[in-house]
């Protein structure tokens, strides 16, 4: 940016696509958090479904045994 001149077109149209990248980060800035509380949520749902079918299984197995 220092190489343009600064009221050229290349500044301006740098200056935009700066802006644009700022307004991006910003999005993410408040975006990200609630996509990791949902992704951590998940993450706790999948964990305690693996749980009961691991449970159910042995539960099965054990039943298998006494027959």
């Amino acid at each position: 940016m220092r190489r343009l001149p600064p009221h050229s077109e290349g500044a301006a149209a740098l200056e935009k696509e700066a802006l644009e990248y700022r307004s991006n980060l910003e999005k993410l800035k408040h975006f990200l958090p609630d996509l990791q509380v949902r992704l951590l949520a998940e993450k706790l749902r999948l964990e305690s479904a693996r749980t009961h079918v691991a449970s159910a299984a042995a539960w099965a197995r054990a039943n298998k045994k006494t027959l």
